[in-house]
């Protein structure tokens, strides 16, 4: 059951992020400077917590399987949520570079702030998920 929580928690960040590199490209074909900015404002938010969840996703796949355990359950629902609403920000973020006129930085600069406060949250509840996976018996 954990393994598949953590693939699926894999499987979010990785296919989020992949659409949201696809978006920076396809962008990257109307505008000359916003791609480059984007993506450089993107990095920082989205890189870091992608690395944490594969990584954990690739280091315990050999493990043998815990027994279940109810309170991961909860911690990984609450992972789910936190990370579904965090990528969606960064999103809605990205979104909005498209549908201004305004200059790319300053588009994405006010969500800068929410985002450093939601991903700390996501980062939380992700340790507190990992944390509550049950050892091997």
């Amino acid at each position: 059951m954990m393994h598949r929580y953590r693939s699926n928690l894999a499987l979010l960040w990785l296919s989020w992020s992949g659409i949201l590199c696809l978006f920076l490209t396809w962008r990257a074909v109307d505008r000359d400077g916003s791609v480059v900015t984007t993506l450089t404002w993107l990095t920082p938010h989205v890189v870091p917590t992608l690395s944490l969840v594969g990584g954990v996703a690739i280091a315990t796949r050999a493990e043998p399987e815990a027994r279940y355990d109810p309170h991961a359950r909860a911690a990984y629902v609450r992972a789910l949520l936190a990370s579904g609403l965090y990528l969606f920000v960064v999103s809605a973020a990205l979104v909005s570079v498209v549908l201004t006129l305004g200059s790319a930085e300053e588009t994405l600069k006010p969500f800068g702030l929410i985002l450093g406060l939601l991903q700390g949250a996501t980062a939380a509840a992700l340790g507190v998920f990992f944390a509550k996976s049950p050892a091997a018996s």
